[in-house]
This record gives C-alpha cells, sequence and structure tokens, in this order.
C-alpha cells in the first residue's frame, strides 16, 4: 500500500469513528430519553429495549450482526470490515452516552435535533463507504 492511500484509510476510518460519535449522541441524548425512535434496526433496538432491558447500543450490535455475514457474502472483506466497524462503534457509543442526561425533554427540539444529528451521522459513514447497518444496508 502506498502512502497516499494509507492516509486515505485513516481518514475513511476517522470519518466512520466521528459520524458514530454523532449518530450515539443522537440517539442517546436526543431520541431514546423522549420515547422518540429512529428507523430501522436502531428505531427496532429502541422499541426492543423497552420490552427487554438490555440497552439499545447492544440491541444495535445483536440485530445487525445477522446481516454482517450476509453482506459479506455479497459486498466483499473492505465493506465488510468497515460496516462491523461501524456498527460495533455505534452500539459503543450509544450505550456510552447513555449515561448522560438529555439536554432537552421538548419532543420537537429533540426530534429535530435527534434527527439532524442521524442524518449528519449516517452521511459521514455513507461518505467513508460504510453504513451503520440495518435498513442502510438492506438498501445497498
Amino acid at each position: 500500500m502506498r502512502l497516499k492511500e494509507i492516509k486515505q484509510l485513516i481518514i475513511e476510518y476517522l470519518i466512520i469513528l466521528i459520524g458514530d460519535i454523532i449518530l450515539g449522541i443522537s440517539v442517546s441524548i436526543f431520541l431514546v430519553p423522549n420515547n422518540l425512535s429512529t428507523g430501522g434496526f436502531s428505531g427496532l433496538a429502541t422499541i426492543l429495549n423497552t420490552f427487554i432491558d438490555i440497552k439499545v447500543g447492544t440491541w444495535i450490535i445483536v440485530l445487525n450482526s445477522v446481516l454482517i455475514f450476509v453482506s459479506g457474502y455479497l459486498f466483499g472483506l473492505r465493506f465488510v470490515l468497515r460496516t462491523t466497524i461501524s456498527i460495533f462503534l455505534f452500539g459503543f457509543f450509544t450505550n456510552f452516552f447513555s449515561r448522560f442526561n438529555p439536554i432537552t425533554k421538548d419532543l420537537i427540539l429533540a426530534s429535530l435535533c435527534g434527527g439532524v444529528l442521524t442524518g449528519i451521522g449516517i452521511s459521514l459513514n455513507i461518505k467513508a463507504k460504510s453504513t451503520t447497518g440495518g435498513s442502510e444496508l438492506l438498501a445497498k
């Protein structure tokens, strides 16, 4: 691998990291504390959390693990590695930021901030040739 390729790879993984931090903040600080849900597997994880007391981030990892194996067959090792890392980072940061108090209890403000941050986090992952799993992975 040339130096330029290594630099590009590091930048892409940093973008994935930043996107997953933003997603973790969105889900843990704005959406879940206000009983709001995202779409896809993250939303399903939020709903399952209300019935079975397992953290949302852990649900995200568990639900997406099945798709990781399927996507490996369809999209190749490089894409699967990025997506697997992203799924685990998203789950980790979702659990990590759940320790903090919500910034707002206003449902409109929480849904607006949560939606914008979710969009930014997902778009950063897609820009870095990755997904956070769930419906994004199915759509690809």
